[in-house]
């Protein structure tokens, strides 16, 4: 869980950053649920990792989840996602930068996802 964890930790600072409004149970039940299915999942990349839970989450709007033991339905709603799919589109930007080596082109993306105080500019 420790993967879940830190995942949960960057979209509470991604939370924050974009001002939307999911809930921390929310992002914990699909962290869990995203990285049973990610092929990555054990890989020591966390910018793939950001990138594609992104998208997954995206790909989450207007869609059920449910609380785990209990089966409760919570809808995710759609109120959030034009801010995830532009966060998603910085991660992907920051992933290419990253992958040529242009370190500050990346923490200017990745500044764009979590805010200046995470990369420490």
């Amino acid at each position: 869980f420790g993967r879940a964890r830190g995942l949960v930790r960057l979209m509470k600072l991604w939370r924050r950053t974009s001002g939307v409004d999911i809930p921390s149970f929310a992002f914990e039940i699909l962290a869990v649920e995203f990285l049973a299915n990610y092929e990555h999942a054990h890989q020591p990349w966390w910018d793939w990792l950001v990138r594609d839970f992104l998208a997954f989450l995206y790909n989450r709007a207007d869609t059920w989840i449910f609380f785990p033991g209990t089966g409760e339905p919570y809808w995710l709603g759609r109120q959030w996602a034009p801010a995830a799919l532009k966060a998603l589109r910085s991660a992907d930007v920051a992933c290419s930068y990253e992958q040529l080596n242009y370190d500050g082109l990346a923490a200017d993306q990745w500044c764009a996802v979590f805010g200046r105080r995470v990369i420490g500019s």
